[in-house]
C-alpha cells in the first residue's frame, strides 16, 4: 500500500498570501460621545422608572377590601390599580389571595358563602 499524502508544506510556501482585513477602531473622541449618549439614555431610563414606582405607594387593608367587595371590585386589575394608585402585581395579589389573607378571613366570617370570583 502506497501512500499519496503531499507535503503540505511545500505547498504553503508558494500559496499567494491573503490580506487579513483591517479593522478600524473608534478615536477616543468617537469613544467619549458614545460615552455621553449612553449616559444620557441611563439617566433618561431612571428617571422615567422613578416617577413610576414614586406614584405607587402601599397597599392598605381598606384598599383591599375596595379591591375584593368594594367600589373597585367589578374593575379590571389595570384599571383598579390605576384608579388607587397602586401596581397591577399588588391588585393581581390580592385578588388571587396571595396577600390579604387577614382581609379575605375577615369577609369569609362576614359573609360565609362569598366566592371569589377573580380566583377559577
Amino acid at each position: 500500500m502506497t501512500s499519496s499524502v503531499k507535503n503540505s508544506s511545500a505547498n504553503s510556501s508558494t500559496a499567494p498570501a491573503v490580506e487579513q482585513p483591517t479593522v478600524e477602531l473608534p478615536t477616543v473622541q468617537q469613544l467619549l460621545v458614545r460615552i455621553a449618549t449612553l449616559e444620557s439614555r441611563i439617566e433618561a431610563m431612571q428617571s422615567v422608572s422613578k416617577s413610576k414606582t414614586s406614584e405607587q405607594r402601599e397597599m392598605t387593608d381598606a384598599d383591599a377590601l375596595a379591591i375584593i367587595t368594594g367600589e373597585h371590585a367589578k374593575l379590571s386589575h389595570n384599571k383598579a390599580a390605576e384608579a388607587l394608585k397602586l401596581s397591577y402585581g399588588q391588585v393581581y395579589s390580592c385578588r388571587l389571595e396571595y396577600t390579604f389573607r387577614n382581609v379575605w378571613k375577615q369577609i369569609r366570617e362576614a359573609q360565609p358563602g362569598f366566592v371569589n370570583p377573580w380566583k377559577k
